[in-house]
């Protein structure tokens, strides 16, 4: 009959995929049905070459988070805490995180989505940027701190204002076009702002971008 590896070299087999937390251990030895005995002794040793090392995972965690290009501070609790890492360490990994280098990276995905989207609103453009890096693990202060550097970006606030004339020019068409086709159908100059309005809400403009193209028709309904 077969000897049972013992649980030590199990461990060992297990870790040189790669790095384990303690908890993350325990679960697999347990799976494989050692005893508590066996674990227990396995782990001291593992934990006594220092194979096995919670804080140390937790260091390569936040470093791993520190140099990724789209992670920031907030992704690293809910990995930590599946791989069975005590609260309390986490707590002090978070602590001790520099957000400097967040602020960085958001400011980089945050200026690539403006330039990339400067036909939208604005509104819509933030909105989407603080969902956005929200989701990849900004912190509310590091996505204020962004979307205000970001307000007075030379190049996006460039970009928005030639687009926002472009965009503006293309409405104006539109509020011309409704105009025409409803003037005489709609005498009531209330009911044809109306018109127009419904006209460019339809078609995505924002409102006061399309309450300016209804005044310029309404007070010059020749000028186009």
């Amino acid at each position: 009959m077969k000897k049972q590896q013992s649980a030590l070299s199990k461990a060992l087999m297990y870790l040189s995929y790669q790095a384990r937390t303690r908890k993350e251990m325990t679960k697999y030895l347990e799976k494989k049905e050692y005893s508590k005995a066996e674990i227990d002794e396995a782990m001291t040793k593992l934990q006594e070459y220092g194979y096995i090392d919670d804080e140390g995972y937790a260091k390569r965690v936040s470093e791993i988070t520190h140099m990724h290009p789209a992670k920031g501070k907030n992704s690293m609790p809910r990995k930590l805490n599946q791989k069975g890492i005590p609260e309390e360490l986490i707590q002090q990994t978070m602590e001790t995180y520099d957000e400097t280098v967040d602020e960085e990276k958001a400011l980089v995905l945050a200026h690539k989505h403006a330039m990339n989207n400067l036909d939208q609103p604005w509104k819509k453009c933030l909105d989407q940027i603080n969902r956005k890096l929200f989701s990849r693990g900004f912190t509310g202060e590091v996505i204020h701190s962004v979307i205000r550097k970001l307000e007075y970006d030379p190049d996006v606030t460039a970009g928005r204002d030639e687009e926002t004339d472009a965009r503006y020019q293309q409405a104006l068409a539109l509020a011309y076009k409704t105009h025409n086709k409803w003037a005489k159908k709609e005498p009531i100059k209330g009911r044809l702002r109306q018109r127009i309005l419904q006209s460019l809400f339809q078609k995505g403009y924002e409102s006061d971008l399309a309450q300016r193209a209804v005044e310029e028709v309404l007070n010059n309904p020749e000028g186009y």
